[in-house]
């Protein structure tokens, strides 16, 4: 009797390690390094912020838009507002509407400051396509169509765009 109960002893032994080897595998095997599709956007908006660089004399506001960036969180749009403060202005989450109520922006024109309007038409892990735009006022301002992003080798890199337009 005691040889066939260490028998099974040693075979639930086994068996129980096969388990936790296939379930240390399972969790680990999808495990790459991660994304920050918060970098993402930081990208955009550094380019669009080069390409008006005409645009800021007197600015004092940086105002962002992220009601339509659906593939970050509260946190993450926060943490994009914080990074953005490395432009030395004034970073807040507003829309237009928001900002024109406000009196910040008067007669289609946001004296103090620049909007910056990004639109997420898709996401996932390796990839964003946004509409993004800079604008300051009437035909002052800047934007992208159909931006492609991509995450390559543990960074966001831009890529085409399906055009420019004047914002």
């Amino acid at each position: 009797m005691k040889l066939r109960i260490m028998r099974w002893s040693r075979f639930l032994s086994i068996g129980v390690m096969i388990v936790l080897v296939m379930l240390i595998i399972l969790l680990t095997s999808g495990i790459t390094e991660t994304e920050d599709p918060v970098s993402g956007y930081e990208i955009v908006i550094d380019r669009l912020m080069e390409q008006t660089a005409g645009m800021t004399n007197g600015v004092e506001y940086l105002a962002i838009d992220t009601t339509q960036i659906t593939n970050l969180n509260a946190d993450e749009k926060f943490n994009l507002l914080k990074r953005m403060q490395k432009c030395n202005l004034i970073v807040i989450d507003s829309t237009r509407s928001d900002l024109e109520a406000n009196g910040m922006i008067q007669n289609l024109y946001f004296p103090k400051g620049l909007l910056i309007i990004i639109e997420t038409h898709r996401a996932n892990r390796n990839t964003m396509i946004m509409d993004a735009q800079i604008w300051r006022g009437g035909a002052a301002g800047f934007g992208i169509k159909g931006l492609k992003l991509a995450y390559v080798e543990g960074q966001w890199q831009l890529g085409d765009s399906s055009g420019v337009f004047i914002a």
